[in-house]
């Protein structure tokens, strides 16, 4: 009995797991935005107490790939 509700566990987990898909078309692709984080901690550098700033989330944008842009009207 018990090896059989561990193999039901393995089955239900490998199941999820393989149910996400990043490399979907519909998949938004981003990138840290290094200018925003230039911003920020330049003003932390220039406070009244500048105090060293540790990123766990960083500012992120999103990247336009080709499939994003929009068809430009041909002339």
């Amino acid at each position: 009995m018990k090896k059989l509700m561990i193999i039901g566990v393995v089955a239900l987990m490998s199941v999820g797991c393989a149910s996400t898909n990043s490399s979907s078309a519909f998949a938004k692709k981003y990138e840290v935005d290094w200018d925003e984080v230039a911003v920020i901690e330049a003003a932390n550098r220039n406070g009244a107490s500048p105090s060293r700033v540790i990123w766990v989330n960083p500012p992120m944008k999103r990247v336009q790939d080709d499939s994003d842009a929009s068809p430009q009207p041909q002339q």
